[in-house]
């Protein structure tokens, strides 16, 4: 399913705050694609990025889990979403992150 235009303006927002930040060329490509993950399941699920809750984004992982990600995958996965939910409450879209405890084990 392609990405809708919303999204693909909020991963340029990301990427812009991932830069601002110093992160390597590399690692903003491996972010943007995590977190494109991310969209893209959303979408399906017909969930607005900005009502995503601490339980989706525990479904979405559980699901990545099921696919026969390993734990440390997945956590790295969620690495590049806390930060594009830090990206969205600093920029005053969000008041609190859904992603900030979110760890699998």
């Amino acid at each position: 399913m392609p990405i809708s235009m919303a999204a693909i303006s909020m991963t340029e927002v990301y990427i812009k705050f991932l830069e601002s930040r110093d992160y390597a060329s590399r690692t903003i490509q491996s972010y943007s694609n995590n977190v494109n993950m991310l969209l893209e399941w959303l979408e399906i699920k017909n969930i607005p990025l900005l009502d995503t809750s601490y339980n989706d984004l525990l479904s979405w992982s559980r699901e990545l889990r099921k696919q026969g990600l390993d734990a440390k995958t997945v956590n790295l996965k969620l690495r590049a979403v806390r930060l594009l939910f830090e990206c969205l409450v600093e920029s005053g879209r969000l008041s609190k992150s859904p992603a900030e405890e979110i760890r699998i084990r």
